[in-house]
């Protein structure tokens, strides 16, 4: 490139090396935008997560004090929070599945928290993609083998109204949209040796 592209560069602009130097610090400012606009929204969407976590036991918990005050509604209460036990259930699971991954020796990281779909939706592509790339990060502890058609299959989920739908990444991990979420799910094999 230096040798021979350059120079051939050279005799079209003088300023060439200079020019791409500008372009270059251009870019690098346009990416570190974009990874701070990527790092707002991921908190969004997860303060958005919690928060809808947060009504959903609340509306659980009212629902089971007026089906008490009934005395008919207990049926629906107590399916309600069989639902919500199941999500415990999965998020204990997969706390207990990552501790006998360390134990073993195995580099693993944290499962990150999940995202709203909603506060997602509608956001920028480039700093959805940034957002998605640092979630997917946290959760596999790197970015190897992830590829734009990775990214764009996760943020293909946030399409629709309809849950139950997984984005397969490398390494066994899988993204999944449930309940207006999504929830990282780690694979068989440790976050670190993808």
């Amino acid at each position: 490139v230096r040798r021979q592209l350059l120079p051939l560069l050279e005799t079209f602009n003088p300023r060439a090396v200079e020019t791409l130097g500008r372009t270059a610090a251009l870019l690098r400012a346009e990416a570190d935008a974009l990874e701070h606009l990527g790092e707002k929204l991921l908190s969004e969407a997860g303060r958005a997560a919690s928060l809808q976590a947060e009504g959903k036991r609340a509306a659980i918990a009212a629902e089971r004090r007026s089906a008490a005050a009934e005395g008919d509604a207990v049926a629906a209460a107590d399916e309600r929070d069989a639902v919500v036990a199941a999500d415990e259930r999965d998020a204990v699971a997969a706390a207990a599945e990552g501790e006998a991954m360390r134990e073993a020796g195995d580099a693993v990281a944290d499962p990150p928290p999940p995202l709203s779909v909603e506060a997602l939706r509608g956001a920028d592509a480039a700093a959805l993609g940034y957002a998605l790339r640092g979630w997917i990060k946290s959760g596999r502890g790197n970015l190897r083998r992830i590829e734009a058609g990775h990214i764009e299959a996760v943020a293909g989920l946030l399409e629709g109204a309809r849950g139950g739908r997984v984005a397969e990444l490398p390494g066994g991990d899988w993204v999944e949209r449930r309940r207006g979420l999504l929830l990282f799910r780690a694979g068989e094999r440790s976050a670190g040796k993808s």
